[in-house]
């Protein structure tokens, strides 16, 4: 499966209940990195990460999916990242600005993600100071990075939050 600059709808299920739609801008062995696609905006929205093994469909875009795009603000949001030194889940984490908020999803069934700014990153785990829904700071929590399913950053939600924190 080569998605690399295309147009897709991923499909996660059994393991999952998720389909995510956007622009593929890397995958390799250990990442597949998105460009989301937001289908009631009709344009594209921050980036996710995932892991190409949980991948079980995908589909490519048609022609009239393709038409549905109001803003194709791809190459915009794409100069927002360099993408060459993304390779790992540990690799994309340690690329983001300090004072990026990334949202991680962690849990399968209850759907359980933590929004929060990286205070500390290795290869094993990652410190978080976590974000409470009106931007502020909270307590701290640290995950492995095996124990997480994937992870989004740059989004319309994440900049609402640190707006919120302003």
């Amino acid at each position: 499966m080569k998605l690399d600059n295309k147009l897709v709808d991923i499909d996660f299920l059994p393991n999952r209940d998720l389909l995510y739609s956007g622009y593929c801008i890397k995958q390799n062995r250990q990442v597949l990195i998105l460009v989301n696609y937001d289908t009631r905006a009709k344009r594209f929205d921050g980036f996710t990460v995932f892991r190409p093994k949980e991948i079980t469909k995908y589909r490519f875009w048609t022609k009239a999916d393709i038409q549905k795009i109001k803003k194709d603000n791809r190459k915009e949001l794409d100069s927002l990242i360099t993408v060459d030194k993304m390779n790992t889940f540990y690799s994309c984490l340690k690329s983001l600005d300090k004072d990026s908020l990334v949202s991680f999803f962690t849990d399968n069934l209850t759907k359980e993600y933590y929004v929060a700014k990286i205070t500390k990153l290795s290869r094993v785990s990652v410190t978080l100071k976590l974000v409470d829904l009106n931007g502020k700071l909270t307590s701290t929590k640290t995950l492995t990075l095996a124990d997480i399913n994937y992870f989004s950053f740059m989004t319309k939600y994440e900049q609402k939050l640190i707006s919120n924190a302003t």
